[in-house]
């Protein structure tokens, strides 16, 4: 299981590196192209997601933060890409309110996933002893 949220995280971090410089030379193609890796890490979050158990927040590897972390690059993505629209005509109206609405539901479950993070940490926290499988060691501290 580690690392399948890594793909989204990626293709979200190439979503980013297209649309802030889009933004800022206002380069429509640049833009558009941004779009590409946008659409693909969130189809590869959703692959990811139905591959997610829920026990691996109390007892995984850290996946459950990786998770987060992609979630909050895909929404980074999205305003990104709305903010690159300033001065240039990218897309329509519906487009626009569709990339909107996506970016603000990224954002408010990035947010509730923060605080299933926080319960959880609290509830199962994590010690030296715990091996990257979410078992005890061998070892001890």
């Amino acid at each position: 299981m580690r690392g399948v949220f890594l793909g989204c995280a990626a293709a979200e971090g190439l979503a980013v590196l297209g649309a802030t410089p889009a933004a800022a030379t206002s380069t429509a193609w640049l833009a558009h192209a941004a779009l590409v890796p946008f659409r693909l890490g969130l189809a590869l979050y959703l692959i990811a997601l139905f591959r997610f158990t829920p026990r691996q927040v109390a007892h995984g590897a850290g996946d459950h933060w990786v998770a987060g972390g992609a979630l909050a690059i895909s929404a980074l993505a999205g305003s990104e890409l709305l903010a690159a629209e300033t001065g240039m005509y990218l897309w329509n109206a519906d487009d626009r309110d569709v990339l909107r609405d996506v970016t603000v539901t990224l954002l408010v479950l990035d947010l509730a996933w923060y605080a299933v993070l926080l319960v959880a940490e609290f509830g199962w926290p994590r010690t030296a002893t715990t091996s990257a499988a979410g078992r005890p060691s061998s070892r001890s501290a």
